[in-house]
């Protein structure tokens, strides 16, 4: 199993390292927003000087009468995303409040059901395959951006140059929709289809320093590429062995049979643009005032002093989510130096040793690329 990346679980471990921060499993949510109110319409309509809000209806039984003039408020709207100011709908406010409680040692409901089961479980197997008939998939860890954000992709494709996401519907069906429905390379489209999704991705890019970012969709119910029963074998034991593994560490009963003798598979690429991640910035910003906001108004409940919080910041200018130092700068030299002269033995005498010594070289190669492009941006 050691030629595995880990599959992505909930132990004790895995929260601690991502409690209070907005992941990229949860960066779609921050993304939803609310439609305008005549509130947010009368807050921000200087951003649209020279153009009419108002007109009066001209004939017919209601002469004379002001109403918004049609458009306007989409216009608004385009204006608002153009100077990435966020109007947190209930959704996003729902995730602000729930890192403020994890980040004061709350916890929270951890819903879980078959189909995130199911798909945890095939990952593994998905992979196999994938590498197999398709590319060459590295394993990912958790890489943190700025200090309340970060991913964990499920991997990485094409030497490191893109984060790769897998998804696993119960529905075969689903596969061939997303075929139709979103070209490769198409982000509108992706957004259209699912825009969890595809905030998902494009935030795991962004962390992890690439420029593209890949969705694959997977099933073992639609047998359109057939697999030897051997590989079929070799798949099952993945999926078995991290079944043991989930069922240690939740206490109950796990497990998934890969389900015919093949599978289909759907993948599209896609590029983060410097437009997607400087909203990705401006959102994390912009939650994150509010997150610190609601972080100390609980503190001051719990002692009896009732806070107001806001619920939308003031506009905030984008700026970068953090600020370089001469310490930062010193430790990613310090990092990259290391990692330079770490030993690498040729003297391996078994393939596994030899396959597990080339996915770590790979997997430095892709930590040395982030560290050096970190360092570049701190400088």
């Amino acid at each position: 199993m050691s030629n595995l990346a880990p599959v992505q679980t909930d132990n004790a471990a895995w929260k601690a390292t991502r409690g209070g921060k907005f992941t990229a499993s949860t960066i779609g949510q921050l993304m939803m927003e609310r439609s305008l109110t005549d509130a947010d319409v009368d807050n921000y309509e200087s951003f649209l000087s020279g153009v009419e809000r108002w007109t009066e209806t001209k004939t017919g039984k209601n002469v004379g009468e002001r109403r918004e003039v049609t458009g306007y408020r989409k216009q608004l709207r385009e204006e608002l995303t153009r100077r990435n100011i966020f109007l947190f709908g209930d959704t996003a406010k729902r995730l602000i409040i729930q890192k403020a409680i994890e980040r004061n040692g709350g916890i929270l409901p951890n819903p879980t059901s078959y189909a995130m089961t199911r798909g945890t479980l095939l990952e593994p197997a998905a992979r196999i395959l994938l590498s197999k008939y398709w590319t060459e998939i590295d394993g990912a860890t958790f890489v943190p951006y700025g200090e309340n954000s970060g991913c964990t992709p499920d991997g990485y494709i094409g030497q490191g140059s893109s984060t790769w996401d897998l998804k696993c519907p119960q529905d075969p069906a689903d596969l061939m929709l997303y075929a139709d429905a979103v070209p490769d390379g198409d982000f509108e489209a992706l957004v259209a289809w699912n825009s969890i999704y595809a905030w998902q991705i494009m935030h795991q890019a962004k962390c992890c320093g690439v420029k593209y970012c890949t969705l694959t969709y997977f099933t073992d119910m639609y047998p359109l590429i057939p697999i030897s029963d051997e590989e079929r074998d070799e798949a099952q034991v993945h999926i078995d062995f991290w079944a043991e593994r989930l069922a240690e560490q939740t206490g109950k009963p796990c497990a998934y049979q890969f389900a015919s003798n093949g599978f289909a598979y759907v993948s599209r690429q896609f590029e983060l643009t410097e437009a997607i991640s400087a909203r990705i910035d401006a959102a994390l910003q912009q939650a994150e005032v509010l997150c610190q906001q609601h972080a100390v108004s609980g503190i001051d409940v719990l002692s009896g002093q009732v806070a107001q919080v806001s619920t939308q910041p003031e506009h905030i200018e984008p700026q970068v989510v953090t600020e370089a130092s001469t310490g930062d700068v010193g430790v990613f030299e310090c990092l990259i130096h290391h990692l330079s002269d770490m030993p690498w033995s040729d003297d391996l005498k078994s393939d596994i040793a030899k396959h597990g010594i080339t996915k770590a070289r790979t997997h430095i190669d892709n930590a040395m690329s982030v560290l050096r492009g970190t360092l570049k941006d701190l400088k």
